[in-house]
């Protein structure tokens, strides 16, 4: 007879925690999508001139590309500035992608596979605008001053999602 009188209680309280659990669920916001793959490769033009980039992974695409650098000290052993910091803004016909990277000198292998002074680089996404606007991520990559071409190419890879609130 005790057990009795619990069943209506339990079964209320298996009724409200039911309630309680899909209340919660139909209110929050959807999660952020897994983090994916995404690389970009840049060639900025030594002297400020727009640069370009194509993109492969979570974003397929190519276009134009400022790059705004702050150098600080000197790498003796290097020959370049030690370390470089620079705000990016990539742009195509869907919108734009701005970036933070810092850059700190080491010895990098250039497209040709030889060691070249140069630079390892943290990047993270801040910014984006127009089919970029959610778009977050961060990685890390690779970049050298080529000054027979006057340019400067970099490679950065990551893990980036579509973040879905602002």
């Amino acid at each position: 007879m005790l057990t009795t009188r619990y069943k209506p209680l339990f079964a209320l309280t298996v009724s409200l925690l039911t309630f309680l659990l899909i209340f919660v669920a139909s209110v929050l916001p959807a999660g952020a999508a897994p983090p994916e793959p995404i690389c970009f490769d840049l060639v900025a033009i030594l002297g400020g001139a727009p640069g370009s980039w194509s993109s492969s992974g979570l974003v397929t695409s190519g276009g134009t590309a400022i790059f705004d650098p702050f150098v600080a000290g000197w790498d003796p052993e290097l020959g370049i500035p030690a370390t470089v910091h620079h705000e990016d803004v990539l742009t195509d016909e869907h919108g734009s992608i701005t970036y933070r990277a810092q850059a700190k000198s080491a010895l990098v292998t250039d497209d040709d596979g030889d060691p070249v002074p140069g630079y390892h680089v943290n990047w993270v996404i801040i910014s984006g605008t127009g089919a970029y606007a959610t778009l977050r991520g961060q990685g890390d990559g690779y970049g050298w001053p080529d000054f027979a071409s006057g340019t400067f190419p970099a490679y950065l890879c990551g893990q980036a999602h579509f973040h879905p609130h602002k």
